[in-house]
């Protein structure tokens, strides 16, 4: 009878702190939830003042590659034979590129992705990319911006000079979108596009293109979209697409 009562005072307690369990549990996810719902709001306000980023897809300056005369020149190991480097050179517009015989690689300003190793990988993973580096953005939770840069060193494989643009660009996401892409993937699990096919972006998408898109593009001077190529986010096709490339990528 003791241990009966015994059993029954143990079970009792047991129930007791699961419902603290439950109820703290409640308030925590509560808790995160009301937190990640108006720190959105507040970074929603300054998302909807940020321009577009559309002007820098219709500009008439290119990147363009070719041997240009007294750049990058030198003999072979024999000394017999000059070779000339391509070199990488930012022209006013494609007319003028053709006229110095340079072939246009991207719309706007060469940067420091303007290389044939960082233009091939966004070439090659045009349909991964996004996921990629989604999933490095995530490390910066844990590991902050040494974390995210290794990430993109062993799975993506820039060169230096251009992880370093892509490793501030996510950074600069931390610091002005994390409530909103915490909304959109956890609590909205938005795809891409809002809507399957659309062009309009999620939330989280469309305030790393507002907030940070502008000094990504500054540093790295491309991405897939001044290359012309067709990725797995949907764009609008005559804004925001390069069309004067003569490198099919």
């Amino acid at each position: 009878e003791q241990r009966l009562r015994d059993m029954k005072a143990f079970l009792s307690r047991i129930m007791r702190i699961s419902k603290c369990t439950c109820v703290i549990l409640v308030l925590i996810v509560s808790t995160m939830f009301v937190g990640i719902m108006f720190g959105a709001f507040i970074e929603q306000r300054s998302i909807s003042q940020s321009p577009t980023t559309f002007a820098f897809y219709n500009s008439s300056r290119v990147c363009a590659t070719g041997n240009d005369i007294g750049i990058d020149d030198f003999l072979d190991a024999d000394q017999q034979v000059l070779v000339r480097k391509d070199t990488m050179k930012t022209f006013n517009s494609s007319e003028e590129a053709h006229q110095h015989e340079f072939e246009v690689v991207h719309c706007g300003d060469c940067g420091q992705c303007s290389t044939w190793n960082d233009m091939r990988i966004l070439a090659d993973t045009k349909t991964t990319l996004t996921k990629r580096s989604k999933l490095c953005a995530a490390r910066g939770f844990f590991g902050g911006k040494k974390a995210i840069a290794k990430c993109v060193h062993d799975t993506i494989g820039f060169t230096t000079p251009c992880q370093d643009c892509w490793v501030n660009d996510m950074m600069c996401t931390f610091s002005n979108c994390v409530y909103t892409c915490l909304k959109s993937i956890y609590i909205l699990g938005e795809r891409k596009n809002v809507k399957n096919g659309g062009l309009k972006l999620n939330s989280c998408l469309e305030c790393d293109e507002r907030m940070c898109g502008p000094a990504f593009l500054d540093c790295a001077g491309v991405n897939r979209r001044r290359l012309g190529i067709e990725s797995d986010i949907h764009r609008n096709f005559s804004l925001e697409q390069c069309h004067s490339v003569d490198i099919h990528w």
